[in-house]
């Protein structure tokens, strides 16, 4: 446990140290900050995109405006140079983006290697990290976007837990 406390002591003491060479890089966040202040509201800015999200399932609840798509009239925030799209939840995305067909096969998936992960009895400790990360990504994405923007960093590690999963389980049903 002490050995454990002096890594963390080590890496919060260079991150305090560091801070003026990487501090430039949080002004947006400190302005998404500011801004959430002056509004009274933490989750101003993900609140009107949830909104906008819910306007587009509402608009076409079985099968989405279409996969990488925004409905441009629900005011949707979408960058026309880089063609990116603000989700701002990856749960709202996948339900707006793709209606209620290909949100229900969703969530039996994770649904499925949930389940597994945690009834795991075989070899647990195969099971455990990659079922933590997906339990991790699971919270995240209510706030975070990525389950469909290929490109993204968060895309591909949700992916590669997905596929992990996915081997361990074919791994067992090979080898009981």
């Amino acid at each position: 446990m002490t050995r454990f406390l002096k890594v963390i002591i080590v890496i919060i003491s260079i991150g305090i140290f560091s801070f003026p060479l990487w501090e430039s890089y949080t002004e947006r966040l400190m302005d998404k900050m500011a801004y959430a202040e002056q509004e009274g509201d933490v989750l101003v800015t993900r609140a009107k995109i949830w909104q906008t999200r819910l306007k587009e399932f509402n608009s076409s609840p079985l099968i989405g405006v279409g996969f990488a798509s925004v409905d441009t009239s629900s005011g949707a925030k979408f960058d026309k140079t880089e063609g990116r799209v603000e989700p701002g939840s990856s749960w709202l995305a996948v339900l707006s983006m793709v209606g209620l067909f290909g949100f229900v096969p969703f969530i039996l998936i994770i649904a499925g290697y949930l389940k597994f992960v945690f009834k795991d009895k075989t070899n647990p400790t195969n099971s455990a990290f990659p079922g933590g990360l997906l339990f991790l990504f699971i919270v995240h994405m209510m706030a975070e976007g990525y389950v469909l923007s290929a490109g993204s960093g968060l895309f591909f590690y949700f992916w590669l837990v997905m596929g992990n999963i996915e081997i361990i389980r074919k791994q067992q049903h090979n080898n009981p």
